[in-house]
């Protein structure tokens, strides 16, 4: 068997065929809401970090944590992270990485509170850090978005440059 027989790879070629790829990794972003977040600490090592997420409109993700984090810091220095979510369906029948530029920090207390009347809207998780006063969400701009599909007879690989 070769490569190609093993998996299909999608590059959108039209605006059409990108926003249809976007739209079904837009529904399975949506269905989840925790991550696995990838970023570089002092010592240049690579450092994972569960997280819990919302995106929005234009798949920006939306992240919390407090200062006192060593992630604070690391992220506020090197703001280039990689995002894995796993659809948690049985049998995973959907992975997505994301690799993203860390694009703002909310810090004040009434943007805090307005994304955090979002945030819950759209993440119910129960594990969610609520707020102290060191509080601080992370919005997260794609640069690429790779989703692995295996619900076909095939598995399907689509790759996405965000502009």
């Amino acid at each position: 068997m070769n490569s190609s027989d093993a998996i299909r790879i999608i590059s959108p070629k039209t605006p059409e065929q990108k926003q249809a790829i976007l739209s079904r990794i837009w529904f399975v972003l949506n269905r989840q809401g925790k991550m696995s977040l990838s970023y570089v600490n002092e010592r240049g090592e690579p450092v994972q970090s569960f997280m819990l997420y919302a995106v929005d409109d234009e798949f920006n993700f939306y992240m919390g944590t407090l200062r006192r984090f060593h992630k604070y810091e690391f992220l506020i220095q090197n703001p280039i992270i990689s995002i894995l979510v796993v659809d948690e369906l049985p049998d995973a029948k959907h992975v997505i990485t994301v690799r993203a530029h860390i694009t703002d920090t909310i810090d004040n207390p009434t943007d805090i509170k307005k994304v955090m009347r979002w945030f819950t809207m759209k993440n119910s998780c129960r594990y969610f850090i609520k707020p102290f006063a060191d509080f601080v969400f992370f919005k997260a701009t794609p640069l690429s978005i790779r989703m692995i599909d295996s619900t076909g007879d095939i598995l399907t690989r689509y790759d996405i440059t965000m502009e």
